[in-house]
């Protein structure tokens, strides 16, 4: 029997509504209008039983861009209160860099701790600017960055890969290693319901053709398990590992439907409509959880894969990875 554990850890699209134009991302061709998403109120009240939640260790706060959503803080008070031991992060296109430093300041006095703050940035200044459709996204994403750093809060850069800026990205991460910056970094995906890009065949993804220009990449800077197994994933897409999304994580979108991630288009439910607990334990969750052990999807997302590699596997791991041969 699939019996599901205490969360560990969920992404929580906060909002829809996005100021950027990524070429890899539908979310911003939406019209969002302003206060659509479920609110903190409906948030509170579906999220039960909260014994499930006092465990729960990270919380990811995504979007669309999060901090269009003027409500931001009264989410993570809420959220807050019903997993009080979390950690939260917040991921920004940066291009308010002014608006993203008072919302992590005022999200870390609230919380008591600081906010792992990641920034998107997916190369050069050229390259950059043409995957994030914004001429002047890199000069406002590193603006963010000195802003932040300015203010002592620490921040990293993230960077989705595609065939446009494989090419440039070792130099690229290098550099910003250079600096002292942390740098991750993904490769641009499908999802149905998340980036509403399956019929988007210009975003250039990654392939099995690419897999030598990423074994350069991981071979930069600090060993990352996700990194290590990013090219085996290339060459013949599968679970790498088994998953567990949907056993010990969910995704939750903005209209208060649970998904097992970002990537299965698989809803257990709306919020709206029952509590977490009743959708967590229902028959549909098991037929799902039943498709994902299957291994009948698959991908290699940090948000995903870091679920399993951290707390599950991860002393594991990093014992094989001593051993492994160098490259």
């Amino acid at each position: 029997m699939l019996v599901p554990s205490p969360i560990d850890q969920f992404n929580f699209e906060v909002t829809r509504r996005c100021n950027g134009h990524c070429f890899y991302c539908n979310i911003w061709k939406e019209h969002i209008e302003n206060g659509s998403e479920i609110s903190p109120q409906d948030l509170k009240r579906g999220l039960r039983p909260y014994r499930l939640f006092r465990k729960v260790r990270s919380i990811g706060l995504t979007g669309g861009e999060p901090i269009l959503r003027t409500d931001l803080l009264e989410v993570i008070s809420e959220l807050h209160e019903i997993c009080p031991r979390a950690r939260f992060g917040l991921v920004t296109n940066g291009l308010l860099p002014e608006r993203f430093l008072k919302m992590v300041q005022e999200a870390s006095k609230l919380l008591k701790n600081p906010v792992a703050v990641g920034i998107s940035l997916d190369g050069f200044s050229h390259t950059d600017c043409i995957q994030r459709g914004n001429p002047k996204h890199s000069e406002l994403a590193w603006k963010t960055y000195n802003l932040l750093k300015e203010n002592g809060i620490a921040a990293g850069f993230e960077s989705t890969l595609t065939k446009l800026n494989i090419g440039e990205m070792a130099a690229f991460r290098e550099g910003l290693l250079s600096v002292g910056s942390s740098h991750a970094f993904v490769i641009a995906a499908t999802s149905e319901h998340y980036y509403h890009n399956e019929d988007n065949k210009g975003f250039m993804p990654l392939d099995g053709s690419d897999v030598e220009a990423v074994e350069d990449l991981k071979k930069i800077g600090a060993g990352a398990i996700f990194n290590y197994y990013l090219p085996s994933y290339l060459k013949k897409p599968r679970q790498i590992f088994p998953c567990f999304s949907g056993l010990t994580s969910f995704f939750l979108n903005s209209k208060g439907l649970v998904y097992p991630c970002i990537h299965l288009n698989r809803s257990l439910g709306s919020l709206l409509e029952n509590s977490f607990g009743s959708l967590w334990y229902s028959d549909r969750a098991k037929e799902i959880r039943r498709e994902i052990v299957s291994g009948k999807c698959h991908c290699w997302t940090a948000c995903e894969a870091d679920n399993t590699i951290r707390n599950l596997m991860y002393p594991a791991i990093l014992m094989r990875l001593r051993y492994a041969p160098a490259h």
